[in-house]
């Protein structure tokens, strides 16, 4: 519903009334901005914008703890596979890098900042692991990567935000509108 036609649902204005001269529209704008209804729907914008605002934080803060797990089961699964292999520098390397790539997506999806790092290093870490999936290497079990698929996630999650915000922003933009026409 456009902010024009909720504007006349608020103040009572039939269809029949709306199309009555101008001077007689002019009158019913004053009797739109005494409305009582447009106090809550003022009220009832804000709750909302808060409402979502609490469950983007929410899931960040979510996302986020997974992105602690993840190190987590690294580091055990580094340590539980160490063997003194000449191949045992590259798996460290990965584990290492694979961690990084997940700290630097949590730091991504909880702050907003460094995307670029986040994408990089899953990049760099999927790619390690389809090379030597590709020269059937032992350790391409060892290595999933769960960076990027935590990076995936979480990219997607914050360009769903993203686009919650802009809904959100044009609700902000409606609630000045009717801040205006009731101050007006």
């Amino acid at each position: 519903m456009g902010l024009r036609s909720r504007q006349r649902r608020l103040a009572g204005i039939t269809r029949e009334s709306s199309l009555e001269s101008f001077e007689q529209q002019n009158t019913l704008k004053g009797t739109l901005r005494r409305s009582m209804g447009l106090t809550w729907s003022i009220e009832h914008l804000a709750h909302s914008q808060n409402d979502v605002a609490a469950f983007n934080l929410m899931w960040k803060d979510f996302l986020g703890k997974i992105g602690y797990v993840l190190i987590a089961y690294e580091a055990i699964s580094l340590w539980y596979s160490m063997s003194f292999s000449g191949i045992m520098f590259v798996f460290v390397f990965i584990k290492v890098l694979s961690c990084g790539a997940i700290w630097y997506s949590n730091a991504y999806v909880t702050l907003g900042e460094h995307y670029d790092e986040a994408l990089a290093l899953s990049c760099i870490h999927a790619l390690l692991w389809v090379v030597f999936g590709l020269f059937n290497l032992n350790i391409s079990r060892k290595i999933v990567p769960l960076s990027a698929i935590y990076f995936t996630g979480t990219a997607m999650s914050a360009w769903f935000m993203g686009s919650n915000t802009k809904a959100e922003v044009a609700r902000a933009r409606q609630l000045e509108k009717l801040q205006f026409i009731a101050k007006g």
